[in-house]
């Protein structure tokens, strides 16, 4: 134990070598001292920053699940849920690839990009005035 406090740098390195030998007092106070440091230092805080790590990617995990979830049971652009699809008498792979397919709407943005703006229809102005904004108003809403 007293080896290994003086081993890795700090205090217990400046100290004289005390054995326990010569009946000397302060080898009992170097020895609890190298204790109480391996059991706060090593034990305790080493095991509170591995909690804090292993939680964190716990976490990490549990969202990447999440979005890899919506990814295959949501629609993008409508959210609707595999479940709403099924249950309307709808295919889902169908609904999200022909009926939504988020190609095509990317398409349309840079179509209305590279549009002038005095050839806008009114669909058109108002679905470039959401983009613009950052509003999502102008997408269908699970239909």
């Amino acid at each position: 134990m007293d080896f290994g406090v003086r081993s890795g740098g700090g205090i217990a390195d400046i100290w004289s070598k005390v054995s326990f030998k010569l009946n000397n007092p302060m080898f009992f106070k170097k020895f609890f001292y190298g204790i109480i440091f391996h059991i706060v230092i090593v034990l305790i805080l080493g095991n509170i920053f591995l909690g804090i790590i292993v939680d964190a990617f716990a976490d990490l995990r549990d969202e990447a699940s999440t979005r890899d979830n919506d990814i295959k049971n949501h629609c993008f652009i409508c959210d609707k849920s595999k479940g709403e699809c099924l249950s309307s008498g709808t295919d889902f792979e169908r609904h999200r690839y022909d009926e939504h397919n988020i190609y095509d709407y990317i398409f349309y943005i840079c179509f209305l990009l590279n549009k002038s703006p005095d050839e806008y229809n009114e669909f058109e102005s108002y679905a470039i005035r959401s983009i613009i904004k950052g509003k999502t108003q102008w997408l269908p809403d699970k239909h």
